[in-house]
């Protein structure tokens, strides 16, 4: 069996990121004003530097999210290789190493586990601002892990590049 990450998964991940978008908008406007009214204190009222905080504290947390996966795999015996595929990273597995289900939910996860823990740790603008960007990033890792409980608890996973492969 295989998993495979096409074109219409990430049409779906998108809906499913602009419906959650939807839902909450009142939560995610006022999170982003906070994170506004307070960055333009710090920076002396200055909305070009408040919008390059934003962008560089995405950027580090899309580079954190990635070597969290990388971690998790190095944990559990593998080696991996990071890219950039079009608008997002991705961390893969280069040796075709089987890990177990459990293991690959823990790859899974520990992205979106421990930056939402680490996010209670920053000044609450930042944090929500960090801890929502994450979750709406980690939509793809959360869909996967999800997927894995269709099959037996047994079977072992090869990471592949666009998706995984189930033993």
């Amino acid at each position: 069996m295989e998993f495979r990450i096409t074109n219409k998964i990430h049409l779906k991940l998108l809906g499913i990121a602009i419906v959650f978008s939807i839902i909450f908008y009142d939560y995610l406007n006022s999170i982003l004003f906070n994170f506004f009214k307070e960055s333009i204190n710090i920076f002396n009222y200055s909305i070009t530097l408040s919008f390059i905080f934003l962008t560089i504290s995405m950027v580090i947390m899309i580079i954190l999210h990635e070597l969290i996966h990388g971690l998790s795999y190095t944990l559990f015996g593998g080696k991996v290789k990071y890219s950039f595929k079009f608008v997002y990273a991705a961390t893969e597995e280069v040796t075709n190493k089987k890990v177990s289900i459990n293991q690959f939910a823990i790859v899974l996860l520990a992205p979106v586990t421990i930056i939402s823990i680490l996010s209670l740790l920053l000044p609450s603008f930042l944090g929500s601002t960090v801890f929502i960007c994450n979750l709406l990033g980690s939509i793809g890792d959360l869909y996967m892990a999800i997927g894995l409980i269709r099959y037996p608890l047994d079977s072992k996973i090869i990471d592949t590049a666009y998706g995984y492969k189930v033993i």
